[in-house]
This record gives C-alpha cells, structure tokens and sequence, in this order.
C-alpha cells in the first residue's frame, strides 16, 4: 500500500517530481513509471542504495 502519492496536473513533467517524492529511507522501495525516466537520477540512487523499480 502506498505511503505517500502526490497528484499533479497532466501538464507537469512526472520528472519534476522525483525530488520530492523520494526521501532517504533504507526500508524503503519507489516504483516509477516510464514518465519519470531520469537516468543520472537512478545511477545516483543506485550508488546509494536506494531501492527502485521502473
């Protein structure tokens, strides 16, 4: 069940939003769709340790 989601008009780039709906949180896994594709973004949460799936 999701702990937190945020809503946006269709306008806003889904990208603009990783920022604020990614904390640092060890227990955690995000899960993004393909609007979110920032790939220096996930590198950075590979290097870590942040758990995602896209």
């Amino acid at each position: 069940m999701p702990e937190k989601a945020m809503l946006t008009p269709a306008r806003s780039s889904d990208k603009s939003q990783m920022d604020t709906l990614v904390e640092v949180n060890a227990n955690a896994l995000y899960i993004f769709d393909r609007g979110y594709v920032d790939y220096q973004e996930f590198d950075q949460y590979c290097e870590t340790g942040t758990r995602f799936l896209t």
